[in-house]
């Protein structure tokens, strides 16, 4: 589902009782009302228009502030359960990587702190910056932090 381009009908909104006001932000409360609408036996479909936003001005902080997000996803699992991201077609991000990557870094300091230096080695690799033609580029933690802090999406 692109939650981007949809459109409702008045009926659908009513039968599900309208947007989720727990949902702050403009962050995943269209893909609760959208699953809702799906559980309550309506359909969704693409929309074909679009829409450009043109990107706003930012200060280096703001992927922090955006990490309030998540907390909508949380409640996301609540109310739909933990398959929500699969019926929502939702992209699940950089949690996964960002778990492992977290992991190696906490058994390194781990591994260090129990002076095991091969340990430690093999921790430590495994958390290290990626070369830029190695095919682990992408989730490797110094290009996740460019990618976190540049200016486009």
């Amino acid at each position: 589902m692109d939650h981007r381009r949809h459109g409702l009908r008045r009926e659908a909104l009513e039968t599900v009782g309208g947007f989720d006001e727990r949902f702050r932000r403009a962050f995943r409360e269209d893909a609760d009302l959208a699953l809702r609408a799906l559980a309550a036996g309506w359909s969704v479909t693409a929309g074909t228009r679009t829409t450009a936003h043109p990107v706003r001005p930012a200060d280096r902080w703001i992927s922090v502030r955006l990490q309030r997000g998540n907390a909508d996803d949380v409640l996301m699992t609540r109310l739909h359960g933990r398959d929500w991201w699969t019926r929502a077609a939702a992209p699940r991000g950089r949690l996964p990587r960002h778990l492992a990557v977290t992991a190696a870094a906490l058994a390194t300091v781990a591994c260090a702190a129990l002076r095991k230096p091969a340990a430690t080695a093999v921790c430590a690799t495994a958390s290290w910056p990626a070369p830029p033609s190695s095919p682990w580029r992408a989730s490797c933690p110094a290009h996740g932090t460019a990618r976190r802090c540049s200016p486009w999406p």
